[in-house]
Formats: C-alpha cells, sequence, structure tokens
C-alpha cells in the first residue's frame, strides 16, 4: 500500500472512531503539520458561511463544520483535519465566511491512538497502512500474547538471567588481588557476551577488563547492584518501550474478551516488581473478573506484601472471604456480620463457590449464635 492511500485510509477509520478535529488557531495548525508523519489534502478547499449558528454550503446547513463536509461531499470523509481559515465576518450580525481545507493527517496523536485501537489485526487494509507508514503498533505483540507465545516470554528470560547471574556470580573464584578470572564468565557466554546483555538492557554498569581480561570484584558488584535495581522495577524500567506500553494496556486498559489469562498468571507469577503486581491485583480486587485466580499464582511473598496493603482499598466480601480461606487469618473479614445482615449476598455468594469453598462457608457459620432463617431455608434447599 502507498503512503498516500495509507494515509488516507487510517485517516478516516481514526476520524470515523474518535471523530474529527476543526482547527482554527494557526499556530496549533503549524504545529501539526510539522509534527505530522504524514500529511496529505483531501480534496479542493470550501468557502462555508455561517449564519444563525449554522455552518453553510449552499442549502445544507449543519451545527459543525465536519458535519457538514461529510453531508456536503462523503469523500472527506478520508479526513480527520478540518481547517479554518477566516475570510470575511461581521460578529454584530453573527455572520462569517471560512475556507476550510480538509486533511488526512497522521501526528503523534494518531500514532498513539493506533496502538490502543488496533492492537487485533481484525482489519487487513488497516494493518497494511500501518506498516505502511511505519507506525509502531501492538499488532504483532498481541497476535503472540492472545496465541499463547506469550512476548512477555522475553522479559521473564531476562528477569531469570538477571536473578541467575546476580546469585550465582557470588560463588565465583577471587584471587589475593581482587580479580575473578575470565574463565569463571564462560558459564554465561563469557565476559564479552554478559556486556552485550547488559546493553540491550540499557545498562551503563558493564564489565570493565583489566590486565589479563580478568574482571575485579568491585566491578562484578557494582553490576549487580545495578541490576538488582532493575529487577525491584522491571516493568518500567524494562528496556524494550513498545514491550512496556503493551504490558500496560494488557493489564489495565484491554477489555477481558481479549485477554489471555495464561498469559497473564504466567507473567505475574515471574514479575520481580512487585508494585506493579500490587497495581494489577488492586485493579483486579476492587473491579475486576480474576483477582482469585492471579493471586494463586503469586509466590507467598508477593502474597503478604499485597494483603498488607489492602487497608487503603474498599473492602469486597467475596475477596476478603477467599483471603481469610488461603490462610490469612488475620485479614479482616467478617463473614457472620454478612451472614446476619444480608442474607441475599451470602446466597448468592455461597452459589459462586466451589464445592471446598462452600464447606468453608458453612464450618464458619456452624456455630454462629444467630440464625437467619432465609440462608437456612435455602440451604435446606439445597
Amino acid at each position: 500500500m502507498d503512503k498516500t492511500k495509507a494515509t488516507r485510509v487510517l485517516a478516516k477509520e481514526l476520524g470515523d472512531r474518535l471523530g474529527r478535529e476543526t482547527v482554527i488557531e494557526g499556530a496549533y495548525k503549524d504545529r501539526l503539520v510539522k509534527d505530522a508523519c504524514a500529511i496529505y489534502q483531501i480534496g479542493d478547499p470550501m468557502i462555508v458561511d455561517f449564519h444563525n449558528n449554522k455552518f453553510h454550503i449552499k442549502n445544507i446547513r449543519k451545527d459543525s463544520v465536519s458535519e457538514l463536509m461529510l453531508a456536503y461531499d462523503r469523500s472527506f470523509a478520508e479526513a480527520n483535519y478540518f481547517f479554518r481559515n477566516d475570510v470575511s465576518g461581521n460578529k454584530s450580525l453573527r455572520t462569517a465566511n471560512f475556507i476550510i481545507t480538509p486533511y488526512a493527517l497522521i501526528g503523534e496523536k494518531e500514532k498513539n491512538a493506533v496502538k490502543r485501537l488496533f492492537y487485533k489485526n481484525s482489519k487487513t487494509d488497516i494493518s497494511n497502512a500501518v506498516k505502511s507508514l511505519g507506525i509502531e503498533s501492538f499488532i504483532d505483540l498481541y497476535e503472540q500474547y492472545y496465541n499463547g507465545s506469550s512476548p512477555f516470554d522475553k522479559m521473564l528470560k531476562d528477569i531469570k538471567f538477571i536473578k541467575g547471574f546476580i546469585s550465582d556470580s557470588k560463588d565465583l573464584e577471587i584471587d589475593e588481588y581482587g580479580y575473578l578470572s575470565k574463565v569463571g564468565f564462560s558459564t554465561w557466554g563469557g565476559v564479552d557476551s554478559i556486556n552485550n546483555k547488559l546493553k540491550k538492557m540499557g545498562l551503563s554498569s558493564l564489565l570493565v577488563k583489566d590486565y589479563d581480561d580478568d574482571v575485579h570484584e568491585d566491578v562484578l558488584q557494582e553490576v549487580s547492584d545495578a541490576l538488582s535495581d532493575l529487577l525491584k522495577d522491571i516493568k518500567n524500567s524494562y528496556w524494550d518501550p513498545l514491550l512496556k506500553e503493551f504490558t500496560d494496556l494488557v493489564f489495565f486498559s484491554l477489555p477481558y474478551g481479549d485477554q489471555n489469562v495464561e498469559s497473564n498468571k504466567k507473567f505475574l507469577k515471574g514479575c520481580t516488581d512487585l508494585g506493579f503486581v500490587n497495581d494489577v491485583l488492586s485493579k483486579e480486587y476492587s473491579q475486576g473478573k480474576y483477582f482469585q485466580e492471579y493471586f494463586s499464582v503469586l509466590k507467598k511473598e508477593s502474597q503478604k506484601e499485597f494483603v498488607n496493603s489492602l487497608k487503603s482499598l474498599p473492602k469486597n466480601p467475596a475477596h476478603d472471604h477467599f483471603l481469610w480461606a488461603e490462610g490469612f487469618k488475620d485479614f479482616s473479614f467478617d463473614l457472620r456480620r454478612i451472614y446476619k445482615e444480608d442474607a441475599d449476598y451470602f446466597i448468592k455468594y455461597f452459589k459462586s463457590q466451589d464445592l471446598k469453598g462452600k464447606k468453608t462457608l458453612l464450618k464458619d457459620i456452624m456455630d454462629c449464635e444467630f440464625t437467619n432463617e432465609k440462608v437456612v431455608k435455602f440451604l435446606n434447599k439445597e
């Protein structure tokens, strides 16, 4: 697909989804044009009248410029911007004349929208247009992610390397002068191979060789410290910007129907950034669908970290009981109050549980002094 057609195709799709913008201010127009990766004029400029709070072309009257232009000529749908220049006007009579020039324009705003709107490769012409214009997109990443060949695997593999290097490098032999032999680094392919990995990760700390190509223990410690810092905030400091953006899209914006939950669980289990994991779990706890599935795959350290952070969130009784049943007995969950005060919610929650969960619920209320007749009637029937 040539660049002109690609720009028109993408501008129309973006205009249909996000609306078309009328630009009046000259400096803003100049900046849009300057920053655009592609811009083409769509048709000839049109003279538009404004009278009695309506825009006019011949006998067509509309409230906005974009509505008027599309009503006059449907080919203007390929424009996502209408640049407006004032020709003449009389404010007292509330009349004016403008020259409207339609443009298909792809700038920074449009490129960001492409990532969010067109991650699914459902329309071949859109996919081709994106590739023809050289715009970064999530199309390939999403295809891998949804089909189970997760792009997160690369991040998890890097995390595994970092953790292994930090741990195993502590056991390298050091001579009396504080140097480690280059042979000791052969497990990771040698010093040069390690440095190439470090560079790809964006680290400035490298294994600088000295004398007989050996590395001093102080240099190794500096690299290990830098890698440790990287691990603590791996999602935000990860060296692949596109994958960082895609990770945010998946966990905070992607509709559940478009998600691969197994890929999400695998990533959360291996992620070392507890801050990011907590953000994901907090969202799912408050308003999500997969809190219990995600929580269950976390290591105990991550689980405790999240439970300790729950004090600031509004309570979710269903999830609170799940946490209590998972062994967090100090966690505040008043099942008996729910049993006593909200029979409908208790019954609804009881129905949602598997056999193990139902047994736990029955055990919890068995010796309760209060009897909720509505719940008892339901349980007897069941």
